[in-house]
């Protein structure tokens, strides 16, 4: 939560109202702080899955009365109890994501056509980010085995999603990164059991 709140205040001052609550006991006191008169925000910062239905759940059923908009993590996109349509219907849940496949390209199409030639079903997100990683390393590694590091984030390697690769180092003191990271996310829309791209 300490992300929300630095990013929330900028220069000290903060740009919104922002509440943390902590519901491990149950959702009691989070329904305390929502505002009937006001659009409410409610982000699960919580990777955990019995947690996102049970907050997705209540979400819901507050919705008819305050008007939410619920952010959950990345890994949401995955829990069924949340895209399944009977137990969420017209209720949006909202996330990021690392990969987004708009599915207008050749690639998808080579893959989807090659997918249902052999197994006679699409290929999964995940076959779809097993693709692009080797068809993106494996070329860049190809054309550049000495200089790898400087085409990391080339568009000219695009597969389906965009890249913004960044050094990340665990400690302040460490003098080489400990990883890079890809810090370029996808807004998503999970609803009636379909995921789409909010923003």
């Amino acid at each position: 939560m300490e992300y929300f709140q630095s990013f929330n205040s900028p220069d000290g001052s903060p740009l919104m109202e922002m509440n943390v609550v902590n519901i491990d006991q149950g959702t009691d006191k989070l329904l305390s702080v929502l505002d009937s008169n006001r659009n409410n925000i409610i982000v699960g910062a919580s990777l955990d899955e019995s947690f996102a239905k049970q907050l997705g759940r209540q979400s819901m059923l507050w919705n008819k009365k305050y008007n939410i908009k619920l952010i959950g993590m990345p890994n949401w996109d995955g829990i069924f109890n949340l895209r399944n349509a009977k137990n969420n219907p017209d209720y949006p849940v909202y996330f990021t994501s690392a990969f987004y496949n708009a599915k207008d390209d050749e690639y998808s199409a080579m893959l989807e056509n090659t997918y249902q030639q052999k197994f006679k079903i699409s290929p999964s997100d995940y076959a779809q980010k097993g693709f692009e990683s080797i068809a993106v390393f494996v070329k860049m590694l190809t054309e550049h085995p000495n200089d790898f590091m400087s085409y990391i984030n080339h568009a000219g390697y695009r597969v389906f999603t965009n890249f913004n690769f960044k050094p990340v180092k665990v400690t302040a003191e460490a003098k080489i990164p400990d990883y890079f990271e890809n810090k370029h996310l996808y807004f998503m829309k999970s609803e009636n059991g379909k995921i789409s791209r909010a923003w």
